[in-house]
């Protein structure tokens, strides 16, 4: 366990630490997951380049404000069959 090498000497009282306390577990856990589904998306996404002019950036720049991202999204779930929420955010 990565956190138990921070205080070396001690790694059993880490240990045993995070055995007894479940939140502080919970807490180790959460970043790891997240740094796992991170990688797995990074791996999953297929990257192109694409040569734009400067005038075509700004015109998809101004369409895709805010809302148009949101609205983009809303479609995009709907098209999948996913849940489309309506709100702030």
């Amino acid at each position: 366990m990565p956190e138990a090498r921070r205080f070396p000497g001690q790694e059993r009282r880490v240990l045993e630490y995070f055995q007894k306390n479940p939140e502080a577990a919970n807490g180790l856990r959460g970043p790891l997951f997240e740094d796992k589904v991170v990688d797995f998306v990074v791996e999953m996404a297929k990257v192109t380049d694409e040569v734009v002019s400067p005038e075509s950036f700004r015109q998809d720049r101004c369409r895709l404000g805010r809302r148009g991202r949101r609205e983009e999204k809303r479609q995009g779930q709907a098209q999948a069959g996913g849940e489309v929420r309506q709100g702030h955010g």
